[in-house]
């Protein structure tokens, strides 16, 4: 039973871990816990392209043409 529960819980830890150093996310702690977590060690927020114009902003609608169709550049 001990087996099978690190089997399915440090064993994907580990597999993040080394994901998330490759991805310059980890920041060398612990499990990949405090780094890279849902993105809050890299210090840059989400991106938005407007759909019309191509335009790079963040949040709310596109400066340049006022269009509220945009998508996520991560």
């Amino acid at each position: 039973m001990g087996a099978a529960l690190a089997i399915f819980i440090i064993f994907p830890l580990l597999l993040r871990k080394r994901y998330m150093a490759k991805m310059r996310g980890s920041g060398g702690s612990g499990f990949g816990f405090g780094g890279g977590l849902f993105g809050q060690g890299q210090g840059t927020g989400v991106r938005y392209v407007c759909l019309t114009c191509n335009n790079r902003f963040k949040g709310g609608d596109c400066p340049r043409c006022g269009s509220k169709m945009k998508r996520a550049d991560f």
